[in-house]
């Protein structure tokens, strides 16, 4: 359940909370010095997009740059169980010896 919630549910709920909070701090803002907000801070979906895809684009960028990963001319062999004993998955060289163009 935690899992689910860590990876499902709060990287969801993140943006959104993040925008509320930024609405009300700016409606305060707002009221305190007179006037109205421009119109494309009231329109909450915009904000909510912009947010969500920065959050997706980050995500993106730090799994690729920290999970471990094979090089050009390696096969992925994935995990496999043997006599009841899962053998773990991982990187080899290619058995045809071809390489990538």
């Amino acid at each position: 359940m935690v899992r689910l919630i860590l990876t499902a549910v709060l990287p969801f709920l993140a943006p959104v909370l993040v925008f509320l909070a930024w609405v009300w701090l700016r409606g305060r803002y707002v009221t305190r010095h007179g006037g109205q907000a421009p119109v494309i801070e009231t329109s909450t979906w915009f904000w909510l997009v912009v947010t969500g895809l920065a959050l997706a684009a980050s995500v993106l960028v730090i799994t690729a740059v920290l999970e471990p990963g094979g090089v050009p001319g390696q096969e992925y062999r994935p995990p496999v169980l043997i006599d009841g004993r899962v053998v773990p998955g991982g990187f080899a060289p290619d058995p045809r010896g071809e390489t990538p163009r």
